[in-house]
């Protein structure tokens, strides 16, 4: 598929995709981000992409963030797919709830780890 067809396929998506490298267990760096992070976490894909660790993370609701990283990392180690349900604040403080699906893209050898999924807001429905 070529690259002009896949963004417009990943725009008419309901969240924000994303793919991020996994430097080390809890540190990653986001490498793309699709144009919903604006509507979704008020940030423009650039700010999200550039040299930012752990972006996602530092937004994350401090009660969350714990048991985020727990299920993740088991997730991953059983290479199975994750679904994550947890709480960030906005670039303009509004807290949402996030619904996350992602997994591991590359193998469990593979040095230069990924990670690519989906980021929709489920706010309405936990209210």
């Amino acid at each position: 598929m070529e690259q002009q067809a896949l963004m417009r396929l990943i725009e008419k998506l309901p969240g924000m995709v994303y793919r991020c490298r996994v430097v080390e267990r809890f540190n990653y760096i986001l490498e793309f981000v699709s144009p919903k992070s604006l509507e979704l976490l008020g940030y423009s894909p650039e700010g999200l992409t550039r040299d930012q660790w752990n972006a996602i993370e530092r937004m994350m609701h401090p009660e969350d963030l714990v048991r985020i990283r727990e299920e993740m990392s088991l997730a991953l180690m059983e290479h199975r797919p994750y679904q994550l349900n947890y709480r960030v604040t906005t670039a303009s403080g509004e807290c949402k709830w996030i619904w996350d699906q992602g997994e591991a893209l590359g193998g469990p050898d593979d040095p230069d780890r990924h990670i690519g999924g989906i980021m929709v807001d489920v706010s309405a429905q936990k209210t």
